[in-house]
């Protein structure tokens, strides 16, 4: 600061670098991996990075955590303001604690909870490459390995849930859209980890991520890659499924990889050319949403449960429905109950009774390992398609043919994109963002703009709402007494008995009730 002060005092020469300064202080300013943001052809349609045009946007971010509920008592959580792209995972050893990245200022922010409830910002001393794509995956250990993108993903190792982290070890190279994944069962490749990233390559590790080896490559002309695991037949963790997107923007295929040695060997099964059109192609070559790009990623996940299920692999995505240019997407799902060699179907996810006069895009997936129940959230339309008023929507499948019907999970909407987009560019407002549960309930995250900048937004799902009178109760004197009312008024699916819990203080003659029900019955 001292030198940047003696700088003003130079005079006007001073004043018209600050000026330039002015016009891409945000290149500058926001960290040692912003460079890397900008390090690519902007123009190229097959490259999914953070923009120029995204970062002028950007506002300082803050690790806050506040609860937003509405009218009827459902909650959000809003946890800090960032940028966008997050993805969440939780401990296969306490569903209490959860973690997630997002891009930042310096790249990217980490934040993780212990109880559910609430959140902190804790990061690692990242790579100095450190861009974007954050992913993160536990494994049955309870041993946390976060990844930075992009050039190259880096992983940082936790072993207390995200509160602090080791140094960085590259897992795999490739320059954009990395991947991580864990075997989380007790078979034969427990604890392995699997790493991806475009162009296509793939790694493992079988030491608890010391040490990586590249063992496969193929093709991936488009960012989109992702990896699960499941079982192979009696073997947990058997089975390895890795996919790969090919082709152009409005005509991709999802090709399938399959390893039954821990990720040492694999080899295509089948492909898949379903996705196509999602919103419009404008004339940079994006596919856009109200001039917000996106891209159809095919979000892949496997049954790990022993229910009647187990086995089967789930492909998640969004496509425009009817197909063709200019149409509206849908979210759609198959499966495949022989390791992605077939396939079945397209159902579509979203339950809406004109889906063809709406959007809905933007899933993010988690099935969970005890249950092998799916859950599926998505950015949504319906209730305002002609002015792109978006929200938050989830269900849930157990085997992929029928849905529990969907919830809104966004206590107040936004007009998508937000800030808004120019016509024909490639608009950057984030790529995807997050899901994850456990054996009661689920928990999605993503960007939201309901009050024009990147906050991340949490919402419980299945959920109950909770309302309490008063919260805080004025005691007259000696044997006092007072009545508080305590209630769920409405449930989103939610099913589970519910017991509430309070903690009384005492403050100049008033008793402060601080309840922690919600959280402690979610799990």
């Amino acid at each position: 600061m001292k030198n940047f002060l003696k700088f003003l005092k130079r005079g006007s020469s001073g004043l018209i670098i600050i000026a330039l300064l002015s016009l891409i202080g945000t290149e500058i300013f926001q960290g040692q991996g912003t460079n890397y943001f900008l390090n690519y052809d902007e123009s190229d349609p097959n490259i999914d990075r953070p923009t120029k045009e995204s970062l002028q946007h950007f506002v300082k971010g803050n690790d806050n955590s506040d609860l937003i509920t509405d009218a009827i008592g459902f909650d959000n959580f809003e946890i800090g303001i960032d940028n966008a792209e997050q993805m969440i995972v939780s401990n296969p050893r306490n569903p209490l604690n959860m973690q997630f990245g997002v891009n930042g200022g310096s790249g990217q922010n980490a934040y993780y909870t212990l109880d559910g409830h609430n959140w902190t910002v804790s990061n690692p001393s990242y790579h100095p490459s450190t861009c974007c794509d954050p992913w993160s995956a536990f494994d049955s250990l309870g041993v946390l390995h976060y990844g930075s993108g992009v050039s190259g993903q880096y992983i940082y190792k936790s072993t207390n849930g995200g509160q602090n982290f080791g140094t960085y070890v590259l897992s795999v190279n490739g320059n954009d859209r990395n991947t991580l994944a864990a075997d989380q069962t007790n078979g034969p490749y427990s604890n392995y980890l699997y790493a991806a990233i475009t162009p296509g390559n793939f790694a493992r590790s079988t030491d608890r991520g010391a040490t990586w080896t590249q063992t496969y490559a193929s093709s991936n002309t488009v960012p989109g890659v992702m990896i699960a695991v499941g079982p192979n037949g009696p073997v947990q963790g058997g089975t390895v499924i890795y996919v790969t997107n090919t082709g152009s923007a409005a005509n991709c295929t999802y090709t399938f990889h399959k390893s039954t040695d821990g990720g040492l060997t694999l080899a295509p099964v089948s492909s898949l050319n379903v996705a196509g059109y999602v919103g419009t192609l404008n004339s940079a070559g994006r596919l856009v949403i109200n001039n917000g790009r996106t891209r159809p990623y095919p979000m892949i996940a496997m049954d790990n449960s022993y229910g009647p299920h187990r086995g089967r692999l789930y492909l998640v995505y969004a496509s425009n429905e009817p197909v063709g240019n200019g149409n509206k997407p849908d979210v759609i799902l198959q499966y495949s109950d022989d390791q992605a060699t077939t396939w079945s179907s397209r159902i579509r996810v979203n339950d809406n009774a004109s889906p063809e006069l709406s959007d809905q895009w933007f899933p993010a997936i988690w099935c969970e390992k005890e249950t092998g129940r799916l859950y599926i959230k998505w950015y949504d339309t319906r209730e305002n398609p002609a002015t792109f008023a978006v929200n938050v929507y989830a269900t849930y499948t157990d085997d992929g043919v029928t849905f529990a019907p969907n919830q809104k999970l966004t206590t107040q909407s936004w007009t998508y994109p937000t800030p808004a987009c120019s016509p024909n560019s490639n608009c950057y407002r984030g790529d995807y963002d997050g899901m994850t549960a456990n054996p009661v309930t689920g928990f999605a995250l993503w960007y939201d703009g309901r009050s024009g900048n990147y906050k991340n937004i949490g919402a419980y799902f299945p959920d109950f709402a909770m309302k309490i009178n008063q919260n805080i109760v004025n005691i007259g004197g000696n044997n006092d007494s007072a009545t508080v009312y305590v209630s769920v008024p409405a449930v989103k699916l939610y099913s589970n008995k519910v017991k509430f819990s309070a903690t009384v203080r005492l403050l100049q003659l008033r008793v402060i009730l601080f309840s922690d029900l919600k959280i402690k019955q979610r799990m």
